[in-house]
């Protein structure tokens, strides 16, 4: 179930890995049961909310039948709304609600900007149903303000595991008795410049279906949304109004001088859309870090890239800087290291929820393009993620002239610096028997003598190892084998093992016949 805020971000709920999400373009999702297929995202984006509605301390599989009502129902969600109608009382505009089907129950949930994205704290639960058979689906605001839930009515679950009524559904309205319910208006009948009028609305429904009838054609239509765009007090009209004459294709509303005004403007939700509406037809990565095989308007990211360049340095909202390190994908890989650049440099993002994993994503092709340029990336990266997968990358990639350049370069940095090397080292090689040294890892390493601590110089012996005689492979196998490794790393090994050829491999392989993903 999805939904947008008033600021056009669009959330989403989600069932067992965390129930809510901040929909961010060209993110890797922690998933539940299955894994990423792009081997290079190596950290995925979890939930956006703070709390989970069942007992993290056991299985998911637990918390149906009422055993996770104080928790707020259990693990399976489907359906959301985020209220923005007139009936019920202005203190449930901008709230959450996603139906709780083992729950039986409506979850509410209160959205709070956190660094550059949102994080969602629980409220008391709607409603609760008592009746057995109240399975809900789907929530959503209508016409007036109230709000209708289809309900399955059946008390069967997901999985159909008991009972399955075909002819059962029914749909519930709830209304809040002292809220006004105006009566119905037919939007179709409405002049132009009425229907641009109603993007100023209280009921938000009423902004979106009049967007849907407004006419490229009409003068006074497109009069209004310019008219609400540069004078309303309200962002999210504004806003509004900037969708609008987007979806119009408004030339007026698009010429390269409004938006780059667009790009300075005093709201960093109108920024943050500005770089969504000039980029948006640009291609976008594939999950697998692939550029579509579809043409970009011509040039248009090389005349654009100054201005996104400014604002990575300049721009003081995490949330417009989250907007274009999502930008990053829709670039040329020749084009990133140079956004990436400025966006690295901000040390007040390294704890982000999103950004350094959202500026990862983008630059995981790079390595392939434009290895010295992500190696640049990473020798002025002041968020310490950043710096250590770039290092693990270009060491997988087996960029060897580039990962050479980022040791020498950093010799003179800090010890957090190095720590994130060393850190990105070690899971590049993880699993591998032995590799080749990079000319700078002496003078590397040598730098670190007498400054860093036991965990760290245990790492330097270890890399000391695998870039020298190699590891044992019984060390090898012990990776393979450890169910706490991560998954990537078991890989790394039993590749090892099955390239190396011991005498006693089938007993391995027979060991991880049912490990998943292993086997």
């Amino acid at each position: 179930g999805p939904d947008w805020d008033k600021h056009g971000e669009l959330f989403f709920v989600n069932t067992v890995n965390g129930h809510f999400f901040h929909s961010i373009t060209g993110a890797h999702f922690n998933r539940g049961v299955s894994i990423d297929e792009n081997p290079h995202a190596y950290e995925l984006l979890r939930t956006h909310a703070d709390h989970f509605h069942y007992d993290k301390t056991g299985s998911w599989t637990k918390s149906r039948d009422g055993a996770a009502n104080e928790f707020g129902g259990g693990h399976c969600h489907i359906g959301m709304m985020i209220y923005e109608g007139t009936n019920w009382p202005a203190e449930y505009r901008g709230r959450v609600f996603t139906l709780n089907q083992h729950g039986r129950r409506a979850n509410q949930e209160h959205l709070e900007r956190r660094g550059s994205g949102y994080v969602a704290r629980h409220l008391p639960d709607l409603l609760i149903a008592k009746d057995r058979f109240f399975r809900a689906i789907d929530i959503t605001t209508g016409p007036d303000g109230g709000v209708h839930i289809i309900d399955w009515s059946d008390i069967g679950e997901c999985h159909e595991s008991s009972g399955v009524h075909r002819s059962s559904g029914r749909v519930f309205k709830v209304t809040h008795r002292d809220g006004p319910l105006p009566p119905r208006r037919d939007l179709s009948k409405f002049p132009q410049e009425e229907l641009a009028g109603l993007q100023l609305s209280d009921n938000a429904w009423e902004a979106r279906m009049a967007r849907l009838l407004l006419d490229p054609e009409s003068d006074a239509a497109i009069a209004v949304l310019h008219q609400i765009l540069e004078t309303s007090p309200d962002p999210s009209h504004r806003l509004r109004a900037l969708w609008s004459l987007a979806l119009l294709r408004d030339p007026a509303a698009l010429t390269r001088d409004r938006m780059a005004r667009l790009l300075k403007d005093d709201n960093e939700h109108i920024r943050a859309w500005a770089i969504r509406l000039l980029t948006d037809r640009f291609p976008l990565d594939t999950v697998f870090s692939k550029r579509p095989d579809r043409p970009e308007p011509a040039e248009a990211s090389v005349d654009l890239l100054p201005a996104l360049v400014d604002l990575a340095t300049r721009d003081p909202s995490p949330l417009v800087r989250l907007t274009l390190a999502s930008t990053l994908q829709r670039l040329p890989a020749r084009l990133r290291s140079r956004l990436a650049q400025p966006l690295v440099r901000h040390a007040e993002d390294a704890a982000d929820h999103n950004l350094p994993l959202m500026i990862w994503y983008g630059l995981i092709p790079v390595a392939d393009t434009d290895p010295s340029g992500l190696a640049q990336v990473a020798a002025g990266s002041q968020i310490p993620m950043v710096r250590r997968f770039i290092t693990r990358r270009l060491a997988g990639a087996k960029a060897q002239a580039a990962l050479d350049e980022l040791l020498a370069t950093t010799v003179k940095a800090d010890e957090k610096a190095k720590t994130a090397i060393l850190r990105g080292l070690d899971e590049a090689y993880a699993g591998w028997r032995n590799a080749p040294a990079p000319p700078a890892w002496k003078p590397f390493t040598a730098s670190l003598r007498g400054t860093a601590g036991s965990a760290l110089h245990d790492r330097i012996r270890s890399l000391d190892v695998l870039f020298g005689d190699g590891r044992a492979l019984n060390e090898v196998k012990r990776l393979a084998l450890d169910p706490k490794v991560s998954l990537e790393t078991r890989k790394s090994a039993l590749r090892t093992l099955i390239n190396q050829g011991p005498d006693d491999l089938r007993l391995t392989c027979l060991q991880l016949l049912n490990t998943r993903f292993l086997n």
